[in-house]
């Protein structure tokens, strides 16, 4: 089919009213450029200002109480574990530290000098 005047002219005025807001566009995008660049210098000055402001801090260490934690148990004085441990590492450091004293027991009775104390 072919194309009618009217459809010629409606594409021919859409073209017109396209480039009018193109440009119109464009101004105002390069508006708000400016305006963005403008507060990001009022940004740099202002931090540059607190920055010369700020005198040296002191390096004054600050009284905190740390938990001191036993590496072979993994527990602090408290004897709780610490809070990033795991389940599954404070099973493996507890069936460790039993079969460690199972080992233990099992010496000891194996000792001649312990069983005379015994009996």
């Amino acid at each position: 089919m072919a194309k009618s005047l009217r459809s010629k002219w409606k594409q021919k005025m859409k073209a017109v009213k396209r480039v009018r807001y193109d440009a119109k566009a464009t101004e105002t995008l390069k508006k708000i450029l400016a305006i963005q660049q403008i507060r990001e210098q009022e940004e740099e000055a202002k931090k540059d200002a607190e920055m010369k402001e700020k005198e040296p801090t002191s390096t004054e260490k600050m009284d905190v109480e740390k938990d001191i934690y036993n590496v072979k148990t993994m527990r602090n004085s408290k004897n709780q574990y610490p809070e990033w441990i795991t389940k599954k590492q404070k099973r493996h450091v507890s069936a460790k530290a039993l079969k460690k004293k199972k080992a233990k027991g099992k010496k000891l009775a194996a000792n001649p000098i312990w069983k005379k104390a015994i009996s």
